[in-house]
């Protein structure tokens, strides 16, 4: 938004009684202050929500944002499956005739009312996330006493049910789809959101030829105290979570950020191109470890038609190290649009291939081959040599 409608909206804020004039205006400055653009300013109203300044309904109230439909009246259409949050519906509301897929909160949830609060906090938060590759959310309603998330329904197939059926997509898909996901992360980071749980079931491939990440919001406030899934992760999925996210969920490491997200999409590019996971272990602890301290196979060998540059923006998402990885979505954008219009390496994969060459794997690997060549060349000689005589 820009400087004069923030300052409009903390104005109307402030005539409705609603937040101390004081706490409202440092609000302002703060947001004015980390204004990378002299007009353009961060929203104040996620801000003075997230501190609780202002109720969600409050600032949708202020800014015009739709408040979340009530789903009591809705028409049920049908179940859309079970997940770690709870049952997915579709349902259809009356009078728009518009359809929702509303997700019935575990009664874990539904029961822990500082997780209510401060999920409605987020989740309208997330709301004012811009973007074509994010699916919107509505919000957090309650109705007959069951707490739920409504978010736009999208026709389509999740990206998990292609994968389990061991479809795989030619690399130029695959990183076409990637883009659509990194350019909505991309928008949630400019809020800065990042979405602490992406897997192939939060990718959905639209009818209308889209790709929508979905569940922005909802998984960073989950308690950690609260195992949804069964596996000692709260309603985490394992297989795609990133080295630091692991060390975190058992309190070893700081707060983790947007290149934990980057990390779990390498595993989903990887998995979409190959059919195969690229640190398979028969057990979490197993994955853990291998996600920490073995190296990717490089896909190629698996599709030869995957190209150097493909295979080097991989090996910078797939670092176990943070700092090793792409830093932001925006600078995984840049390199996967560049990949899409000129298949030599920039920059960033030039440091990528020397990340590589630095990696004791690699260069074992490395050794394995010259030696491999070496005979080669030297039974080639000595057949040559025997032919002659």
């Amino acid at each position: 938004m820009t400087r004069k409608e923030a300052s409009e909206l903390v104005r109307r804020a402030g005539e409705r009684g609603w937040v101390d004039p004081a706490s409202a205006s440092e609000c302002l400055e703060q947001c004015i202050s980390s204004a990378a653009d002299g007009d353009h300013v961060s929203r104040v109203d996620v801000l003075m929500v997230r501190r609780g300044l202002l109720t969600p309904d409050q600032a949708r109230e202020l800014t015009g944002l739709p408040k979340p439909p009530s789903i009591g009246d809705c028409r049920l259409v049908r179940r859309l499956g079970e997940g770690p949050h709870g049952t997915t519906i579709l349902v259809r509301h009356p009078q728009s005739c518009r359809l929702y897929a509303v997700k019935v909160l575990h009664k874990k949830l539904a029961a822990d009312a500082a997780y209510l609060e401060k999920a409605e906090r987020v989740v309208y938060a997330a709301q004012t996330v811009r973007g074509h590759s994010v699916a919107r959310g509505w919000g957090i309603g309650c109705a007959q006493g069951e707490y739920y998330y409504s978010t736009t329904y999208i026709a389509g197939k999740t990206l998990h049910e292609l994968i389990k059926t061991g479809r795989t997509f030619p690399p130029r898909i695959a990183v076409g789809h990637l883009c659509h996901v990194a350019a909505g992360l991309a928008s949630a980071w400019d809020r800065g959101f990042w979405h602490g749980n992406i897997t192939p079931a939060n990718i959905i491939l639209a009818e209308d030829g889209t790709v929508k990440l979905t569940g922005l919001g909802l998984l960073r406030v989950t308690p950690k105290a609260i195992d949804l899934t069964g596996t000692g992760f709260g309603v985490f999925s394992p297989r795609y979570l990133s080295p630091e996210h692991f060390q975190a969920l058992e309190s070893k490491s700081p707060a983790i950020d947007c290149r934990s997200d980057i990390f779990s999409l390498g595993i989903i590019l990887y998995e979409m191109i190959t059919g195969r996971h690229p640190f398979e272990g028969r057990t979490v602890e197993e994955y853990s470890h291998n996600a920490t301290h073995a190296a990717a196979a490089d896909p190629a060998y698996i599709d030869p038609s995957v190209s150097a540059g493909l295979s080097d923006i991989l090996v910078m998402m797939l670092a176990s190290e943070p700092s090793r990885r792409y830093q932001s979505p925006r600078e995984l954008l840049d390199d996967l649009n560049g990949l899409r219009t000129n298949p030599l390496p920039d920059v960033r994969r030039v440091r990528s291939r020397q990340l590589r060459s630095a990696s004791p794997h690699s260069e074992g690997h490395r050794m394995v081959v010259m030696l491999i060549g070496a005979v080669v060349l030297l039974l080639i000689a000595a057949i040559v040599i025997a032919s002659l005589l």
